[in-house]
């Protein structure tokens, strides 16, 4: 097992604990052996402040349990067993199912591990290595806790002119800092047009973003790819615990064909770039667009109720606000509408200030005026 940590190391004097925001488990792409855990911390100092990084297990070790040959005398998957009936073993994610069958004496190892953990005598194998060591770290630092940081990615594409689908701004925000990219085509006859944005941002929303101190990062870009690739750039370099969309999936589809079409490889872009060449991934899936009653009759999902993942190893996890707000309130019924204006105007707006992401859509609607001279 072998251990990295991709930030510089912190005095262990000054550090109160660790905490392990999640974990990603990824499979080394040129050979059948190696994998690696890409965990998020959260250093707790004694000063009371935070430092998140990233540290890396390679070929990390992870328990499973077999029944042991004498108290191998029941033909149904018991819930429990007495600990002491069973052999504690261990093996890599990636060698699980050969090990398993190693140790059990019999079974197949190119079966699915799912199917494999159906076998009566086998425990603990189908618990995931990222639960398993934020378990670890619960345990060795129990009690620590910092609220999930989030960061704001939005993307927009040009509805005045083609088919909507070029991307005219792509937009990220964390905290007091706002990335601000926009194609060059799109603006191009506006003189001066950073100062020209900048002095519409004053003029426009500056009794908003002013008493927060937002620091605007705003780039003129040549093409989409090259837009979104600075905004996930910014997102590694600040290491929320989660970027957020709204409608995600509209966001990610845009995005992975900007990337696309750039030239541009998918895993170096939303993978860490700490993280080993080798062991950098992405991959995408979408919710299922229909799911099954307890009546056995089939209901299709509308864009907020699916729950979409990437899988990659980085410092956050990709998420869909929509989908977060209409599940933890889905006890309370349907929203006549979960477009991100209805909600804000009608629910949030009320008792809160104007959230940065849509101010950020305001801004976008300024630039139209600025661009057609209105």
């Amino acid at each position: 097992m072998s251990e990295t940590s991709a930030t510089p190391k912190i005095s262990q004097e000054d550090i109160l604990g660790i905490e392990c925001k999640h974990a990603i488990y990824t499979a080394h792409a040129l050979n059948e052996t190696d994998d690696l855990l890409t965990v998020k911390e959260v250093v707790h100092l004694k000063d009371g402040s935070t430092v998140p990084r990233l540290r890396f297990y390679k070929n990390r070790p992870r328990p499973f349990w077999i029944t042991k040959e004498k108290y191998r005398n029941h033909t149904d998957k018991k819930e429990v067993e007495y600990e002491d009936r069973l052999l504690k073993c261990e093996s890599t994610q990636r060698e699980l199912n050969k090990n398993i069958v190693k140790r059990l004496g019999y079974g197949n190892p190119n079966q699915q591990l799912k199917t494999l953990c159906r076998n009566q005598y086998i425990y603990g194998a189908d618990i995931s290595p990222a639960t398993l060591i934020k378990r670890q770290y619960q345990e060795k630092w129990p009690g620590l806790f910092r609220h999930n940081q989030v960061a704001v990615l939005d993307t927009e594409t040009d509805m005045w002119n083609g088919d909507g689908k070029d991307v005219i701004i792509s937009t990220v925000t964390f905290k007091n800092k706002a990335v601000v990219t926009i194609l060059d085509t799109w603006i191009e006859g506006i003189p001066d047009p950073i100062n020209t944005i900048k002095n519409a941002l004053n003029q426009y929303l500056g009794h908003i973003v002013k008493p927060r101190g937002v620091e605007f990062e705003i780039v003129i870009m040549k093409s989409g790819g090259d837009m979104i690739k600075r905004c996930i750039d910014r997102c590694h370099d600040w290491k929320p615990d989660f970027v957020s969309f709204w409608n995600m999936d509209f966001d990610m589809t845009v995005m992975i064909r900007e990337l696309e079409r750039g030239g541009y490889n998918l895993a170096d872009v939303f993978s860490d770039p700490s993280v080993p060449r080798e062991f950098r991934n992405f991959h995408y899936r979408r919710g299922p667009e229909q799911k099954v009653k307890a009546n056995g009759k089939s209901e299709n999902l509308v864009w907020y109720d699916r729950w979409h993942v990437v899988d990659t190893p980085s410092s956050h996890i990709w998420i869909d606000s929509a989908a977060v707000y209409r599940n933890i309130r889905r006890a309370k019924g349907k929203e006549p509408s979960y477009a991100l204006d209805a909600i804000f105007a009608r629910k949030t707006l009320p008792a809160l200030r104007l959230p940065l992401r849509p101010v950020l859509r305001y801004q976008l609607r300024y630039l139209v005026l600025i661009r057609d001279g209105r």
